[in-house]
């Protein structure tokens, strides 16, 4: 299970703010590699520097964090650097550490994230989700479902590759151009 002891930092109570202030910032990394080992190296990566996952982060810089990710076998560490510094920006301070005010700001649908940070994006010159695109804005949004921080949002369809693959081999669409994942995603 993607939230047992395993998959998460010791001591750390599933649901609490902690708990999804966690998961905010490790979920939009969680591409292009194994899940199960990325959340592992993540809980590891907790256990020798939890300050991390908190808003002491922003005292870090991007080279450090890339380092450190690298060392702990975190995806593509430069860009897993930038995403989880800017992501930790705008959850400690616009949002007070609070991941959920975040989502119920934006209606707690994919669509109004997605809405919302665009607006903010064209309003403040900057994104403040990144890697919360469909994929990710869905999959967070589940899972703030499944603890009954937010309802379970109208929009929400995590699309990962496979589904992608399965849903082709079927019939399920049928491509008449070579397409990227993501937008065949969207569709």
């Amino acid at each position: 299970d993607m939230f047992d002891k395993r998959n998460r930092p010791p001591k750390m109570v599933v649901g609490s703010r902690t708990f999804l202030a966690y998961y905010y910032l490790v979920v939009p990394t969680d591409r292009l590699q194994d899940s199960d080992k990325l959340y592992l190296n993540h809980t590891r990566l907790y256990a020798d520097h939890p300050w991390i996952y908190s808003g002491k982060v922003l005292e870090t810089t991007k080279e450090r964090l890339a380092q450190l990710f690298k060392d702990y076998s975190i995806g593509i560490h430069n860009e897993n650097a930038r995403f989880f510094l800017n992501n930790a920006l705008t959850l400690y301070r616009d949002f007070d550490g609070n991941p959920v005010e975040i989502f119920r700001t934006c209606g707690s649908t994919v669509e109004g994230v997605l809405a919302w940070r665009n607006n903010y994006e064209k309003e403040q010159g900057c994104n403040p989700l990144l890697g919360f695109e469909h994929k990710i804005a869905s999959l967070y949004l589940l899972y703030l479902a499944e603890f009954g921080a937010l309802p379970f949002p109208r929009d929400a369809f995590a699309v990962d590759v496979h589904i992608i693959f399965q849903l082709y081999q079927v019939g399920g669409f049928t491509l008449h151009k070579r397409m990227d994942n993501s937008v065949i995603a969207r569709i």
